[in-house]
């Protein structure tokens, strides 16, 4: 198995360090960095989604750095820059889009007291999480209108502890092959049509003890 060539990517600790709290393997995150994983094993989240593409100016710096094989189609260093940066604007863009306690507070018509006590409280009703010390981060997939989605509790009494908060994210926003009406879809959009819990944690159970 070909793995890539380039040697190590530049990425500031912070920002390995904000994906190891949002869920990546510290192990994976180094890895990846040096450019020593084989290509199939790129994405632990096996989404479908495609990498992001490197600009003119970005390939330019990367040669100038050392960098080779930047006009191959299939350029190994390029894939694993690419995954890696795409991880962390993942998690950039899913911490931005998160709640904070205030907001979750108003839209659930609470207090702020109320709302930590929610997700806190030994058989929680919403999923937060916090980086280190810092706010509690509510995760946006859960909530409906003024309210959470249908089953939450349930579902996180199989995920919430086990998944991590980017992880699950993301696996409640991708379509899945299990959840399948006149089209497929993702276990939120399964949940708010009022359809029944149980495949979604089926898999909740899977994503868990895999």
């Amino acid at each position: 198995m070909m793995e890539a060539r380039l040697s190590s990517v530049d990425v500031n600790k912070a920002d390995i360090q904000l994906m190891v709290e949002l869920g990546m393997s510290a192990d994976y995150m180094r890895a990846l960095q040096g450019g020593t994983l084989p290509l199939p094993e790129l994405d632990p989240l096996k989404s479908e989604r495609s990498f992001y593409e490197l600009t003119p100016t970005e390939i330019e710096v990367l040669r100038a750095g050392g960098a080779y094989g930047l006009d191959d189609e299939e350029d190994f260093c390029l894939v694993h820059y690419a995954n890696l940066r795409g991880l962390i604007e993942e998690g950039r863009q899913f911490l931005s889009q998160c709640y904070d306690i205030t907001q979750t507070a108003y839209l659930l018509q609470v207090s702020t007291d109320e709302a930590e006590a929610l997700a806190t409280q030994t058989d929680p009703i919403l999923h937060t999480f916090q980086l280190g010390a810092g706010p509690w981060f509510f995760p946006r997939w859960q909530f409906i209108g003024s309210g959470t989605v249908p089953h939450l509790k349930p579902l996180l009494s199989v995920a919430g502890a086990s998944i991590a908060p980017m992880i699950l994210s993301r696996i409640m926003l991708s379509k899945h092959v299990d959840l399948e009406t006149e089209t497929t879809l993702c276990p939120r959009d399964w949940l708010v049509e009022g359809l029944d819990v149980e495949p979604v944690l089926k898999l909740m159970r899977e994503t868990s003890s895999g």
